[in-house]
């Protein structure tokens, strides 16, 4: 039977991911840079070393042994961003290729997209993409799913995050795609103690206002949780408990085991095993090295009719801008192009396209940034 202890448990999936995203990006968010606002900062090392997530091994407990199922590699570019994440399946015995996850990420460092594949045996094909925003006004973070069909992208769902004075997330609230747009369907309220350490959360279904779902967390010694108890119910239900997540780290605060028991009959049984491979990880860049700042406006915006894009750069740099819309589709583009130091003003012809919003997307440097233009008719 369907029942909502086990609706919480699928629908907690997905914060496995993000608990596995959220530490990788804790790790690897040493990023080092050697140039504020463009100009070069001085007496900087040309190397520094990080620790980073190179491989998790996932494991389930199968009667009384652990059973890899899954390993993930991870790949970053000369940030320290992931770029990729390559997914395994133990099967006969050894690791087989089954999918992979790319990684794109905007100019101030955020993430910008994540894509997953599976691997089919002698080709890539497309299973889901996830589009990251920010809401200059507001402050919130949204991150839309699309689902692959049909040889298109389709929205699927979306994950809106508020954060607090202090920058941590206050809540999520969660969106489904419908016939008639987007219908809100889940809050999650995130709490804190006294010190700003994540404490908790209450998960709450805004069909009828149910509170479904919520948790306890207690702090470790270096302020990253140490543990977390999930409690779930049934409506008319009394609470229960669902599951423990626990945490270990090394000696240097970085994260080597996330163990998830099930509590069944009265007890913690095992349930889930990821096992955190860190390695070493170079940075490198001479501190006489200029860094490139290119930024992009266009104008006019809002626009009827064509739109004038102005590229600024502070070295020479190759750059393209494309035009595309929500979903990621192409609409116009301005290819590639070497642009030398300064402003260079390059008319993009958006006429024939509808009204809406779209996004302006400037790719220099390996490096993307956004610009939000509205089309009027």
């Amino acid at each position: 039977m369907y029942t909502s202890t086990t609706a919480s448990r699928r629908s907690w999936g997905g914060v496995f991911c993000v608990l596995f995203f959220a530490t990788t990006l804790t790790i690897t968010a040493q990023s080092w840079s050697v140039s504020s606002g463009g100009s070069n900062l001085t007496d900087v090392p040309s190397e520094k070393e990080l620790m980073v997530v190179k491989q998790i091994i996932h494991s389930e407990m199968l009667g009384v042994d652990w059973k890899p199922l899954r390993r993930y590699e991870n790949s970053y570019d000369h940030h320290a961003h992931m770029w990729s994440q390559q997914v395994s399946a133990w099967a006969d015995g050894d690791w087989e290729l089954v999918g992979r996850q790319l990684y794109s990420w905007d100019v101030w460092g955020e993430l910008y997209s994540m894509t997953t594949q599976a691997w089919n045996g002698s080709m890539w094909q497309n299973v889901e993409r996830i589009h990251c925003s920010f809401d200059i006004d507001s402050g919130d973070r949204t991150q839309t799913r699309f689902e692959w069909k049909g040889g298109d992208w389709a929205l699927s769902d979306r994950k809106v995050y508020r954060y607090n004075d202090e920058g941590s997330v206050a809540s999520m609230r969660e969106y489904r795609w419908c016939e008639d747009g987007w219908r809100a369907c889940v809050l999650t309220v995130m709490f804190y103690d006294n010190d700003g350490h994540y404490s908790g959360y209450e998960r709450t279904e805004l069909v009828d206002n149910f509170l479904c779902a919520r948790s306890t967390a207690e702090v470790a010694p270096c302020g990253k949780i140490g543990e977390e108890i999930h409690y779930t119910r049934e409506r008319g239900g009394e609470w229960v408990r669902d599951r423990r997540d626990r945490w270990t780290r090394n000696d240097c605060g970085l994260l080597t085991d996330l163990y998830v028991d099930e509590w069944q009959d009265g007890e913690w049984r095992p349930w889930k095993w990821d096992s955190y491979i860190s390695a070493p990880f170079t940075l490198s860049a001479p501190a006489a090295t200029p860094v490139s700042v290119v930024t992009m406006d266009a104008f006019p915006n809002p626009a009827s009719g064509d739109v004038q894009v102005q590229i600024h750069c502070t070295s020479p740099v190759n750059a393209a801008v494309e035009c595309v819309d929500i979903l990621g589709r192409r609409l116009a583009i301005l290819p590639a192009r070497q642009l030398e130091v300064g402003t260079t003003t390059l008319p993009m012809q958006l006429q024939s396209l509808p009204r809406g919003l779209v996004l302006l997307r400037l790719i220099a440097n390996g490096r993307v940034m956004n610009l939000r233009q509205l089309i009027l008719r």
